[in-house]
């Protein structure tokens, strides 16, 4: 209502919740199982000036499930654990037209490159900076993502592409990852060496072994 909005001030907030019933099917004979999942997000954004604002969202969701924030009705009525989705400044300038040709973000955001699900888990965000270059009259974009995880290591993502390409909604880019040994992975020594520390690493990390170079790993997509 009008008092609550008052004390928001140019704060939004906006919630959804789903709920659903799995039915997965076995490859025996055995009976279907079925798995009664929930998923509640609450976002918050509050504008700082006609630039930048920041941006939080709150989801279900633990530690242990970075790429997911569906939770299951498994854990005997406990509490359900409840975590930092999304937190993010946004700093976005916006010309004498009101056109914003470039953008900042520095937190936990939705990654800022265009990609499609084979390539990288629609419900994962990054963690950084990541900058956005694009003109809406020539079509060109540029998107430069620097993600800083939890260890020493960091991943670079760079793109450019053209929106409209030959004709409307035909859009292509060219995406260089470019991940370093301690960015996301353990090597299978550091395993063995330490697997205290391996245990307190997030659970599905990925554990890289087969490289010419184990130091880095690098794609163009």
């Amino acid at each position: 209502d009008k008092a609550i909005r008052d004390r928001l001030g140019s704060v939004k907030v906006t919630a959804d919740l789903r709920a659903r019933l799995d039915r997965i099917e076995n490859d025996n004979d055995k009976d279907p199982q079925k798995r009664a999942r929930i998923r509640l997000r609450v976002k918050g954004e509050g504008i700082v000036n006609k630039d930048i604002k920041g941006v939080f969202r709150l989801a279900t969701g633990g530690t242990s499930d970075i790429t997911s924030t569906n939770e299951s009705f498994e854990d005997n009525f406990s509490l359900d654990p409840f975590s930092v989705d999304q937190a993010y400044l946004d700093w976005s300038p916006v010309d004498s037209n009101g056109i914003s040709e470039w953008g900042l973000k520095a937190g936990k955001f939705t990654p800022n490159w265009e990609s499609t699900l084979i390539s990288f888990d629609g419900d994962t965000n990054v963690e950084g900076l990541g900058w956005n270059f694009f003109r809406t009259d020539d079509h060109w974009r540029v998107n430069l993502a620097q993600l800083v995880p939890e260890t020493a290591g960091f991943y670079l993502v760079n793109q450019v592409g053209y929106r409209d390409l030959f004709t409307e909604g035909l859009d292509a880019y060219a995406t260089y990852h470019y991940m370093d040994e301690e960015a996301f992975y353990l090597t299978r020594d550091q395993v063995t060496k330490d697997s205290k520390n391996f245990n307190s690493a997030l659970k599905n990390q990925l554990v890289l072994t087969d490289f010419a170079d184990d130091s880095t790993f690098s794609q163009w997509e």
